[in-house]
């Protein structure tokens, strides 16, 4: 069954952004197997993570290996202002478009095809 997580955090987003890269580098060694969808938002309190996942064994099991260890370094710091409030969820009616990653540095330009790459079965590179 499909499941989704929701996580409240009471940090600002830089610290999602340090922890993120650092669970990026980490999917090297162990891929976040299942994992449908992720993003992050700023709040008033903090951050927001919304994360689908093709089960909850899955997601269980990259928080053991991979995120929780990396959390708890993080946090060697000092406490949080208060624990993250966390909302578990099942999702429904779930479409996932191909999509490349958003990148902070470019701004989003729709993708144009010519009539040569509509027929190409791989998407050209923009110019």
């Amino acid at each position: 069954m499909t499941y989704g997580l929701m996580q409240t955090v009471p940090l600002p987003i830089e610290a999602y952004e340090q922890i993120h890269a650092q669970i990026g580098a980490a999917q090297v060694q162990r891929p976040a197997h299942g994992l449908l969808v992720h993003f992050a938002r700023t709040t008033e309190q903090g951050y927001q993570v919304v994360e689908v996942w093709e089960s909850k064994e899955d997601c269980d099991r990259f928080f053991a290996e991979v995120v929780n260890p990396i959390v708890e370094r993080f946090a060697a710091g000092g406490p949080l202002p208060s624990e993250p409030v966390i909302e578990e969820f099942e999702v429904y009616g779930l479409l996932t478009p191909v999509a490349e990653p958003a990148r902070q540095d470019a701004p989003s330009v729709p993708s144009q095809s010519t009539p040569a790459q509509a027929d190409s079965p791989t998407p050209a590179a923009p110019a």
